[in-house]
């Protein structure tokens, strides 16, 4: 698993300071912003874990969670498609299992049965279901999750529409970039990225970050158009990054 070079808190600190430095961040954030840095490194060394320990086992997680969201959602259909008869059947039986676990005899479950049944606890059972009903949808949803879809798995550009952290399809590096991004611009500093010309203080703060970030973390090879549109979806709406 590729760690994070180990080297000397001066050598973080003088990055930290020429990030600041580049990203324009004025002199009186500039120390809560070199405060902040230190923790998106940390995270960055976090996402890395996660997705160098899971991409190797992607495809075999992938197929079994796709089928798990298969069958969810089978499930889910056969309980909204029970009739009210089936419903409440299944309701007091499950209230039964809940107050009294498994029934030492058949004829011990069915004086449970009706006790329940006089004692007004259907509706409760009809609670039951409901809730059965949310968890297979809550483990079908889960299911479903896409962490890494085609374009990011093979390292292409991501789709123009990326999404953002609260939903995890994201790279690790592109989570970064967002971030530092963010950081930037909340402490009033802004980066700048011209495709074209493959120029901006952007690219040359990744390269400052680069050594101190896990061996494999940032791309060989920088692919522009991908950082632009990261840098795009960091800023807040209909504010455009800068070129210069």
């Amino acid at each position: 698993m590729a760690t994070a070079r180990d080297e000397p808190a001066d050598l973080i600190d003088d990055a930290i300071i020429r990030i600041a430095e580049r990203a324009k961040v004025p002199i009186e954030r500039r120390v809560d912003f070199c405060a902040a840095l230190p923790g998106l490194f940390k995270l960055a060394r976090t996402w890395h874990e996660w997705d160098v320990t899971s991409a190797p086992k992607r495809k075999a997680i992938d197929r079994q969670l796709k089928q798990l969201e298969k069958d969810a959602t089978a499930f889910k259909a056969m309980l909204e498609g029970l009739d009210d008869a089936a419903r409440k059947t299944l309701g007091i039986y499950a209230r039964r299992h809940e107050l009294f676990g498994a029934a030492a005899t058949d004829e011990q479950l069915r004086f449970q049965v009706m006790d329940l049944i006089e004692g007004g606890q259907v509706e409760i059972g009809l609670s039951r279901v409901g809730l059965f009903t949310k968890v297979v949808d809550d483990i079908r949803t889960a299911a479903s999750t896409r962490e890494w879809p085609p374009s990011s798995a093979k390292g292409g550009a991501p789709s123009k529409s990326l999404h953002l952290p609260g939903n995890p399809n994201v790279r690790a590096f592109d989570l970064f970039v967002i971030e530092l991004e963010r950081l930037v611009y909340s402490h009033g500093g802004r980066t700048t990225l011209d495709k074209n010309y493959g120029t901006g203080t952007l690219i040359k703060i990744i390269d400052v970050a680069r050594p101190h970030l896990p061996n494999d973390f940032v791309p060989d090879k920088l692919k522009l158009s991908r950082l632009r549109r990261l840098q795009q979806q960091a800023r807040p709406t209909g504010q455009k990054p800068l070129r210069k």
